[in-house]
């Protein structure tokens, strides 16, 4: 049914899709050295490099901040939300989440000392957060488009988050950002100038 010329797996630990490309006859496939012999053309996997530019290095030499570049041309900014402050209060598991009230307590401290534009993102599994924050008073952009998120991200002076999908969004803009992790792990943060991380061995919610 499908006629592809090449594959590439991104999901270093899956042997299935290595396994599926070879079904399908893929005459070029590419991936990871962890099932080299089902590729036709592999690299080595390095979980020191942040993981965007580890699937970019399959496709060329370049890294995923060159490749942004004529993405960012693209990006229709937010300009109502031109030098705002954003927070991402959610992730992909609890256990990497800084405590809803700790955001709060930051956005409402950043509007004390006179930052006039502080938001919220929130994506569709963090349905108690939102109802919360806009009953503080807050302003929630729930479950945006990636159009209306590259937006917001790329008119933001700062992007403050937990580890989650739109902390990567702000990774490859390159805007100004601090990422809060349960563990650091750099394969998930592009160390950056302008980028900052905050860990504990005692776990997101200990940090302050």
């Amino acid at each position: 049914k499908y006629k592809f010329d090449i594959g590439f797996n991104l999901r270093p630990s899956s042997i299935g899709v290595a396994f599926q490309m070879m079904l399908l006859k893929i005459p070029k496939r590419v991936g990871f050295k962890k099932f080299g012999a089902l590729y036709t053309k592999s690299i080595l996997l390095d979980v020191t490099i942040y993981r965007a530019d580890l699937f970019v290095s399959l496709l060329s030499n370049q890294c995923s901040s060159s490749v942004a570049m004529p993405l960012k041309s693209s990006i229709i900014h937010d300009h109502d939300f031109l030098n705002g402050i954003l927070l991402a209060p959610g992730a992909g598991g609890e256990e990497k989440k800084w405590p809803i009230e700790n955001y709060i307590q930051l956005a409402e401290g950043l509007l004390a000392i006179g930052e006039e534009k502080v938001a919220f993102i929130t994506g569709p599994q963090e349905v108690k957060e939102k109802e919360l924050l806009e009953k503080r008073g807050f302003t929630v952009f729930n479950n945006p488009s990636l159009e209306v998120l590259f937006g917001l991200v790329a008119a933001c002076k700062l992007f403050v988050s937990n580890d989650c999908g739109p902390s990567h969004v702000a990774h490859i803009l390159g805007v100004n950002q601090i990422v809060l992790f349960k563990k650091f792990l750099p394969e998930w943060f592009l160390n950056r100038e302008n980028s900052r991380y905050l860990s504990s061995p005692f776990g997101v919610p200990s940090i302050t």
